[in-house]
């Protein structure tokens, strides 16, 4: 089976420097797909830009933790006392995790963003959430019915991945609760070598992946955590290599320390995924395994 890699830059519509580095990234590198904050503040801008691309994948990123929700009507366990989000990533998941989110809210939420990127003329062909909100006890299960009702095939993003290079620096974010799960064998020795990150956010994949319904699918492999930690070409074909044939997805972050508007952009590791996600030589690696880029939209289609 041929092994197809859908390189997917996550944000889009967050702020402008991100938004140039994700279009660079698809001129010019490995990038196929761009998830899009429909309640972005450049999410307009940044689709104008998109739709002299038509190779490029867009889909929905569930941002549950940032500014205004867009559904009607107050989203209580979602939102502060005026009606923002709660702008703190580390409360959603606790309340998640706790019980603390009506999947109600979540599912109206799911629906009034995807009919936000529909009103700006996008189809999205797959969804995955900021800040991984997507895959959360009681957040998921709205996500899921949301899209059943909508009823159009999309790719889900489940973000399981395989162990880094041995030596790695720990990966500890993001530092999701783990309620009362148990832990394999495998997932112990990870926790031991200090990649908490990894073991949290597989657990809550894997029970999004059962969750899954015939008209949402998700990717064979996924990997990218890891490489947002320390981006390299080494990395990225680390990741590459211990995930099946099938569809894989890889989740990067490119940006450009031009502007400063949120910490993500100041971040010098976003200027770093974008350098190796537009070089030659990484493409060149990553075809000579045999691997084919693809867009979610081709997968669908």
């Amino acid at each position: 089976m041929t092994r197809r890699l859908v390189v997917t830059a996550d944000d889009a519509g967050m702020d402008p420097a991100r938004d140039a580095a994700i279009l660079a990234a698809f001129d010019r590198g490995l990038v196929r797909a761009a998830s899009c904050v429909a309640n972005g503040p450049t999410i307009e801008a940044f689709l104008a830009g998109a739709a002299s691309r038509p190779g490029l994948s867009l889909g929905l990123h569930l941002n549950l933790t940032e500014g205004t929700p867009l559904a009607a009507g107050r989203a209580f366990t979602l939102t502060e006392k005026r009606g923002r989000f709660l702008g703190d990533k580390r409360e959603v998941w606790r309340r998640a995790v706790a019980g603390e989110i009506d999947a109600l809210e979540v599912e109206r939420e799911t629906t009034a963003q995807w009919r936000r990127l529909r009103a700006l003329g996008v189809q999205p062909d797959h969804v995955n959430g900021h800040h991984h909100v997507h895959v959360l006890p009681h957040v998921s299960e709205g996500v899921v019915r949301a899209l059943e009702a909508i009823g159009r095939p999309v790719f889900v993003r489940v973000p399981r991945e395989a162990a880094p290079p041995a030596g790695f620096p720990p990966v500890e974010e993001p530092a999701l609760p783990l309620g009362t799960a148990l832990l394999s064998g495998p997932r112990v020795s990870l926790l031991r070598a200090g990649h908490g990150g990894l073991v949290a956010l597989a657990v809550h994949a894997e029970r999004l992946r059962g969750s899954l319904g015939r008209r949402l699918r998700a990717p064979d492999g996924f990997f990218g955590v890891a490489w947002c930690t320390a981006p390299s070409r080494d990395l990225f074909l680390h990741g590459l290599a211990s995930r099946p044939d099938g569809i894989v997805e890889a989740m990067v972050h490119p940006g450009r320390m031009v502007s400063r508007t949120t910490g993500m952009s100041a971040d010098p590791r976003r200027d770093l995924e974008l350098a190796v996600l537009i070089d030659p030589a990484t493409r060149a690696a990553v075809e000579a395994t045999g691997t084919v880029l693809a867009s979610y939209a081709e997968l669908l289609a």
